[in-house]
């Protein structure tokens, strides 16, 4: 049996995680339901401090303590200013997304009393919502991977939008709003994040692993060390075998050493994460992936077996990352015989159409 608290400790890094996710979502539709996702009304912003009307307070603070008795999680409320959103549709189906710049979680006010005098935001934990910031302000990707938020919201404020706010009231009074197709309104606003339906499930399995790893007497089939959950959760990653080898490389330049152990583990596995800050050659990686199902489709066809799908799908969360990968992959090579762009509607069309007047590959 190993050590739950090994167990403990790895469950709990995976809840944190998700809560990161869900205190940066980038868009947060206003629901008309009894529990809508964005309050506007009762919240205020005084200086750094947050007020709330009694009201506003209290019907969050009943919410989470009925959670608590229902054996949930905590309901995760945040506060984001300004307002920026999106009205999407007419009339009855018409929806306002927000769009938070960042996200300071208060979720912990409501486990004490009511404070008339309010709450100083700045000692609480915020989150930056990447995706808006490039969305609405153009942050590049390295800015974005390089903001800094271990220095306080003031200090990530003036770095990010390059300006001085005294105070978060000031900040939401001076900042440059977006225009065009965005609504927006000089006002602070609550949304709840305790939800993401991509991560939903994996959340719920999750909490009923870390209640069942609290008991005392667990004896659940799978916290064995021989279980194949356990072997990957607790194991030790296999380093590719030597023996493996890979054909292809882009042309720029070879892999180095930890872009090779990566082209060898894709080899021999469904999936492989490459993690790293910027400038670390992760983008290389999946151009000598390319690279090698070319030549690996290549040598299939020399050796006269069956033709293998050559599809390879490259997404990001931006159409920045997407046109940084498409330079690259076009400087050294004919695009028109590598690649379709996707994105909305009219692009992908217009690259359907122009696909039936692509020559074939010959290799």
């Amino acid at each position: 049996m190993l050590e739950s608290e090994k167990l403990i400790q790895i469950v709990q890094a995976w809840l944190g995680y998700i809560r990161l996710e869900e205190l940066t979502q980038a868009e947060v539709e206003r629901s008309s339901d009894i529990y809508s996702k964005v309050v506007d009304k009762g919240v205020q912003l005084v200086g750094n401090k947050l007020l709330l009307d009694s009201e506003v307070f209290t019907q969050f603070q009943q919410q989470q303590q009925a959670a608590k008795r229902g054996n949930k999680n905590d309901v995760q409320m945040a506060v984001a200013f300004p307002q920026i959103y999106i009205i999407n549709g007419k009339g009855k189906d018409q929806k306002l997304k927000y769009l938070p710049l960042f996200t300071i979680d208060i979720s912990p006010i409501f486990k004490g009393n009511y404070r008339k005098t309010g709450w100083d935001l700045t000692e609480y934990e915020f989150q930056p919502v990447v995706v808006n910031l490039m969305r609405l302000y153009g942050l590049e990707e390295e800015q974005a991977e390089s903001l800094i938020v271990a220095s306080g919201i003031g200090k990530f404020l003036e770095d990010t939008f390059k300006g001085r706010f005294p105070t978060l009231r000031d900040f939401l009074e001076l900042v440059d709003l977006p225009e065009v197709k965005y609504k927006t309104s000089r006002q602070p606003y609550l949304l709840r994040c305790d939800f993401t339906p991509y991560n939903a499930l994996l959340k719920q399995d999750l909490q009923e692993i870390f209640k069942e790893l609290q008991q005392p007497d667990s004896k659940a089939e799978w916290l064995t060390e021989t279980h194949p959950a356990m072997q990957y959760i607790c194991g030790q990653p296999q380093l590719p075998r030597d023996e493996v080898i890979f054909w292809g490389a882009f042309p720029d330049h070879a892999p180095d050493e930890f872009q090779a152990s990566v082209l060898k583990h894709a080899q021999e596995n469904l999936l492989t994460a490459v993690c790293g800050p910027p400038g670390t050659g992760k983008t290389e990686v999946f151009l000598h992936l390319i690279a090698q199902q070319v030549v690996d489709r290549a040598l299939r066809l020399v050796r006269g077996e069956d033709d293998a799908n050559n599809l390879i799908l490259f997404v990001g969360t931006n159409n920045s990352t997407i046109k940084k990968f498409q330079q690259r992959l076009t400087k050294n090579s004919p695009a028109q015989q590598f690649y379709l762009p996707g994105g909305n509607q009219t692009n992908i069309r217009k690259s359907t159409a122009a696909a039936s007047m692509l020559t074939p590959l010959h290799c």
